[in-house]
């Protein structure tokens, strides 16, 4: 006994240890450096499976048929990053408050449809179509109702199929909000679905949307059983031998989701508190600057705009950022959680750049110094960064100008200089260009981008001036000159309010309650919100009308196969032998892919109907091996008898041996019965909607990996009882000894 309870004492402790390396091992993943020596999720055939294949082709990669495989793995530590495009990534962030988003954008990709090698008619119409969508607004419309941040998801507006016979068949994967997904009504909705049914009008034609996994897309593309894909696909050059890239319909940002850090209260107060953490800047601005010059003492953390750099902060993958007055001012809402632990740590002057040789700079000058004289500058500065109305007035005055073009560049959305309201680029430095444009009768044309992207594009003569806060320090870039002083800004280093020494506790925090704690919430979340309940109630309906039919199909076709393995005619036995040994040697979900994608593909059959013959003939191999052994197991004797009393064989096989074979076989019908029915919650591959896959498509939607399962898991079980209990009372009633 004494040995007994030394080695549970010993096994805990190892236990313990083991799950403290684990707590320690948690990797901080904060560039794309920390990437590649991480593990990472992302799914398959998608431009986040491309981005990491082409840029870290060494590292471990796990792929996933949705987006929610990647999310739990993630949450279970099996990965330690997911690779997926922004609104998405906003949207699983929503409902999992214990991950977030890596700082940093990792790149910029635009998502194409794709349609098969050699279809150029085809490719060559939706181009136009998109152009023209792109033109008229369409495009931003559709963009404006799917994807703004912090916009519920909605429906599709009603748009009509046009009456033709010429049909657009398009594939998507309905598990990737807010891109396509299942809606309250059954039917697929989102940004795609949306631009699909637009594009399939607008070419005359009507559109039959289906739900494929990914792995499935180029076979069915390739099969012809879809014309078009729009699932997030990025032309590349590795599969352009199979399928042809239309023009982008969106470019989106590519970003990781990581776990949130555990957060420790570390009780700020002064400066110094902050040696050896991580301080967050935004790139190319003068708080990065100051940083590089005098907080030697801390760890940077380099975020490409204001609001990943105040993501980040909550996040607790910084422990301060650098901010200035100006984005201070204008950010109060978004500032709520976080306080000021240094105040005023330096003071810059902004200007605007010029390329060193451009005329531009002295007139601009002479502009800048009018607009102070006459009170116009002052009017600028208090519609942009005045404490009470900063931020309330996006649009700019009537300014017209014409003629020659003012071409401007920005960096990434900076509040207050430069920043993106109802798709147009505006704010204090916009409004002073433009009216300085306006002032030499010059349109203006209004660029965002990176640092360094600005710096080239001065160099090269590509833009005519930059703006954003750009500080006046002698260490300007070659061939790059300033104006004179726009603006004197200040810097201050914010904290989280919870890190704060003064922190009285009131800020709520994660609570980090699993799901068992508010079952009343997941219950409503999972089925009861949008009608969920009815997609488990439809697939369910799919599930036993496939079962049923495939079994009652396999069933003839196993009594056929028996029989014909009991004749004499041995070239029909060894056909019939064959065709067993083959279909009992592919597995299931191979043998349902190659029925859909090659065998049945010239018949144009449904999913569902290809289906039931695959399962059908699976089946039936099944029927003919137990019935042929049941057959075979009962003696000569009783054959000999019958026909002693005068009966033909065919009578003898009739009469006797075939009610004893089938009783005998009853008990194994029953258990392969059961498996067929397990077996079809692989249908989801081909594009049917069963009951496994409306358990996957609320969890692709709630983001809730466990309580669909478990609804799912029940039904399957409660089912399977039920066919066990009738098929029992069945057997009792066949069977005279059980009857007694």
């Amino acid at each position: 006994m004494d040995r007994l309870r030394h080695l549970l004492l010993m096994l805990t402790a190892l236990l313990c240890l083991g799950c403290n390396g684990d707590k320690d091992a948690e990797p901080r993943i904060l560039t794309t450096e920390d990437l590649s020596q991480v593990r990472m999720a992302t799914v398959i055939s998608t431009v986040g499976e491309d981005y990491v294949l082409r840029n870290f082709p060494d590292q471990e990669l796990q792929g996933y048929d949705d987006i929610l495989g990647p999310i739990e793995a993630l949450k279970t530590k099996r990965v330690d990053a997911v690779v997926t495009v922004y609104p998405n990534a906003q949207y699983a962030l929503s409902n999992n408050p214990d991950l977030t988003l890596m700082p940093n954008a990792l790149a910029r990709r635009g998502l194409s449809f794709v349609v098969a090698n050699g279809n150029t008619a085809l490719r060559d119409s939706i181009n136009r179509v998109i152009l023209e969508m792109k033109a008229d607004g369409t495009m931003d419309n559709i963009a404006a109702r799917w994807m703004k941040p912090g916009k519920p998801l909605q429906e599709v507006p009603e748009i009509e199929n046009v009456e033709s016979d010429r049909v657009l068949r398009v594939g998507m994967s309905a598990t990737y909000p807010p891109f396509a997904f299942i809606g309250a009504n059954g039917r697929i909705i989102g940004y795609e679905a949306e631009m699909a049914q637009n594009m399939a009008k607008r070419m005359g034609m009507r559109v039959e949307l289906s739900n494929i996994k990914f792995s499935g897309m180029i076979s069915a593309l390739q099969a012809g059983t879809v014309d078009v894909i729009a699932s997030l696909q990025s032309p590349t050059d590795k599969p352009r031998h199979h399928v042809e890239f239309s023009e982008p319909y969106y470019e989106c940002e590519l970003v990781a989701i990581v776990r949130r850090p555990k957060k420790e209260t570390m009780n700020l107060s002064t400066r110094k508190d902050l040696k050896g953490k991580c301080l967050g800047v935004v790139t190319g601005s003068c708080d990065e600057l100051y940083a590089e010059e005098h907080c030697g003492d801390m760890t940077l953390l380099r975020v490409n705009n204001i609001s990943g750099m105040l993501h980040a902060l909550e996040a607790g993958q910084c422990d301060a950022a650098m901010i200035d007055d100006i984005s201070m001012r204008l950010l109060k809402k978004e500032l709520g959680k976080f306080d000021v632990l240094v105040d005023s740590v330096y003071s810059a002057a902004t200007a605007m750049a010029f390329p060193a040789d451009s005329k531009l700079r002295a007139s601009f000058n002479r502009f800048l110094a009018q607009l102070k004289a006459n009170g116009t500058y002052a009017q600028i500065t208090g519609r942009w960064l005045d404490e009470e109305e900063a931020g309330q007035s996006e649009q700019l005055p009537a300014i017209k100008g014409k003629g020659d073009t003012l071409r401007v560049g920005v960096p990434s959305n900076m509040p207050g200089w430069n920043m993106i309201a109802n798709g147009v680029i505006n704010a204090m430095d916009i409004e002073i260009l433009e009216r300085f444009a306006a002032s030499r009768g010059m349109s203006i044309q209004v660029s965002m981008m990176s640092v360094a992207e600005l710096e080239s594009a001065m160099q090269n003569h590509q833009l005519d001036v930059a703006a954003g806060g750009i500080i006046t320090d002698d260490e300007c870039q070659p061939g790059i000159m300033l104006s004179d002083a726009i603006y004197h800004n200040h810097g201050h280093m914010l904290t989280r309010k919870s890190d704060m020494a003064a922190y009285d506790g009131t800020q709520m925090q994660y609570s980090g309650k699993n799901w068992w704690h508010s079952p009343e919430r997941i219950i409503y979340n999972n089925l009861i919100e949008e009608k969920r309940y009815m997609l488990i109630a439809e697939g369910l309906g799919t599930t036993v009308r496939i079962s049923l039919l495939a079994a009652i199909l396999g069933t003839l076709l196993g009594f056929v196969v028996c029989f014909v393995r009991l004749t004499g005619n041995s070239l029909i036995h060894k056909i019939a032998d064959v065709y067993v040994v083959v279909l009992q040697g592919i597995p299931d979900v191979v043998w349902l892919m190659l029925c859909f994608y090659v065998i049945f593909v010239p018949m144009n059959l449904s999913a569902i109907t290809v289906s039931i013959i695959s399962f059908g003939l699976k089946f039936s191999v099944v029927v003919a091996e137990m019935l042929g052994t049941a057959i075979t197991n009962i003696g000569n004797g009783q054959i000999e008898a019958g026909l002693s009393l005068g009966f033909s064989r065919a009578d003898v096989f009739r009469y006797i041996i075939m009610p004893q074979a089938v009783r005998r076989a009853l008990p194994s019908y029953l258990a392969s019965f059961s498996e067929l029915f397990k077996m079809t919650a692989i249908v989801g591959i081909i594009a049917i909607t069963d009951l496994a896959a409306a358990g996957d498509i609320i969890r692709s939607n709630t983001f809730d990996a466990f309580f669909p399962l478990i609804v799912v898991s029940v039904i399957y079980f409660m089912l399977g009882w039920l066919i066990t209990l009738v098929f029992n009372q069945i057997i009792t009633r066949i069977d005279n000894r059980r009857r007694k």
